[in-house]
């Protein structure tokens, strides 16, 4: 917890609205990343925040030694004003790291993208994240670039829990529409899928879905956008469940080893019942060979 010096400095600062400051206290030993929110203005919805809020204070009151995820520390309320009070990732997000390739490192070297290695290790930090949310019975719902942050050390943090959803009915799924289109499962798009067994459809999603988002993401990774990108968002997801599942096999970009290859193909089976959970995907010797 934050000494009550920095607590009171925090309530007497006035910043400019609904952006994202960074604040430097108590001689450089803490760096904070502080969003802002007019409550009366912004076009944030209040509750997804709020459910962020709570997730987020949760997961932090369970264990303090949660790796890959972004920590929360407080949220105050100033008049008309909401501060979130979160841990500052320096290093940005990987979305924003990829943008920026091809990047030259020196005058004969350049880097045009990222290494199989270090996609690898990406992905696991990813899934350690991933299998925190999974444990504790919560979907993320929105795995992808741009929610997968870098501390100044590299460390790999999820962010954005605006959209996960506990997995709290009888069945353990969920039955809302959330996420981002590029990235979403069939199954939350159809809002279930056939039991491969029975052929009966099976009502809502489990965390396979973002077992398919992280699929979905290494194909961003390694061509640094997602399939059907060329598409508009809204035309493109009521045909996703009927396409085939996209795959790394004859990539334009550059070739991709064939571990590469049968890990995507793994995250993005059609049926969920047949998608590898976060432990599984972490035996396979894409990511066991980088270790």
């Amino acid at each position: 917890m934050f000494p009550e010096q920095f607590l009171n400095k925090l309530k007497k600062c006035e910043y400019d609205e609904n952006i994202l400051k960074f604040l430097n206290y108590l001689n450089d030993d803490y760096f904070v990343a502080i969003k802002i929110i007019d409550l009366e203005e912004t076009d944030d919805d209040i509750d997804i925040l709020c459910q962020e809020i709570q997730f987020l204070t949760t997961l932090q009151s369970e264990r303090k030694d949660h790796q890959n995820i972004v920590k929360y520390f407080k949220t105050f309320i100033n008049g008309e004003k909401m501060w979130i009070v979160m841990e500052y990732c320096g290093g940005g997000s990987v979305y924003d790291l990829i943008k920026n390739l091809p990047m030259k490192l020196t005058d004969k070297i350049k880097m045009e993208h990222l290494s199989e290695p270090q996609i690898s290790h990406i992905v696991s930090e990813v899934i350690n994240g991933l299998l925190i949310l999974h444990e504790k019975g919560s979907v993320h719902r929105d795995i992808k670039l741009a929610n997968i942050l870098l501390t100044k050390d590299g460390q790999i943090k999820l962010s954005d829990f605006g959209v996960s959803g506990k997995l709290n009915n009888t069945l353990k799924k969920r039955e809302t529409f959330v996420g981002t289109p590029y990235w979403m499962a069939p199954e939350v798009i159809l809002n279930g899928y056939k039991n491969s067994k029975t052929g009966v459809k099976q009502q809502g999603y489990d965390e396979k879905a973002d077992i398919w988002s992280l699929g979905i993401t290494i194909i961003e990774l390694v061509n640094k956008k997602p399939p059907l990108i060329e598409h508009e968002p809204m035309q493109i997801v009521s045909k996703i469940p009927d396409l085939d599942p996209p795959t790394l096999k004859n990539n334009e970009s550059w070739k991709c080893s064939k571990y590469l290859i049968s890990f995507v193909d793994a995250c993005l089976k059609k049926n969920p019942e047949d998608r590898l959970n976060g432990n599984g995907l972490l035996q396979l010797k894409f990511i066991k060979k980088y270790e």
